[in-house]
């Protein structure tokens, strides 16, 4: 409205001009006031939308609801933010694993203690035993511990051509100096003189060694290398001794 009464007065102003003036001279001045005013106009609305973007932006800043949004997004993203940090403070409480499974671990030793362990009634048997490795020079935990691992002092266990209380096979107890059947070895005390000689030999060539004295009785005096299955009898009988 601004720009279109300036137009008015420009083009009043040119009539006035034209009344004593030739008719060319007054269609050049209304050209030039028709563009003038086309000019004016364009300024009119580049200023005016100027002074919309400034309102618009007094009004995003002083607004009270443009406040409370703004206010309330901040809030979400600090609420948002510390959520994250709780959940990252709680995540390392979650770990009660390692402890289960040492329970497990624990209940696990104490079962296979239990199965290792010597019967009862078999007191006249460990005298057998002790007597029979005191007399081959072996210490009585490692002599106990390999005749549980064997056969839980059960002097008729019989497996896969192994026999008695330390499962010594026919043929080893021949090589010891033995002469009988294989059935004379189910006899706790003959089982117990053939099968010691051999435990003996095997802890003098392993120097001591309990691990190297188990591979040794378990695979042969000829053995050299850890086997898994021999790892698994020396942990068996490490465990015993460790309890005795």
């Amino acid at each position: 409205m601004f720009f279109y009464q300036i137009c008015q007065i420009i083009d009043t102003f040119g009539h006035q001009l034209s009344a004593p003036i030739g008719q060319s001279w007054l269609n050049g001045v209304q050209f030039d006031m028709r563009y003038i005013c086309g000019g004016l106009a364009a300024a009119c609305l580049i200023s005016l939308s100027g002074m919309a973007l400034a309102e618009d932006f007094v009004n995003a800043e002083t607004d009270p609801r443009a406040i409370v949004r703004r206010d309330a997004e901040i809030a979400r993203a600090k609420a948002a933010e510390s959520k994250g940090e709780d959940v990252q403070a709680e995540a390392p409480k979650a770990k009660p694993a390692p402890r289960a499974a040492k329970v497990e671990t624990e209940k696990h030793e104490a079962r296979s203690s239990r199965a290792l362990a010597a019967p009862a009634g078999a007191e006249g048997i460990k005298a057998i035993v002790a007597r029979h490795a005191a007399a081959n020079g072996v210490p009585f935990s490692l002599a106990d511990a390999v005749v549980r691992v064997e056969s839980r002092y059960n002097p008729r266990a019989s497996h896969a051509g192994n026999y008695g209380l330390m499962q010594i096979r026919h043929q080893t107890a021949r090589g010891m100096g033995y002469s009988g059947g294989a059935g004379g070895l189910l006899d706790a005390e003959t089982n117990a003189r053939y099968g010691m000689k051999y435990l003996a030999m095997a802890y003098k060539l392993a120097g001591g060694d309990t691990c190297r004295t188990v591979m040794k009785y378990q695979s042969g005096h000829m053995a050299t290398r850890m086997s898994g299955a021999n790892r698994a009898y020396c942990a068996k009988v490490r465990t015993i001794t460790a309890r005795n």
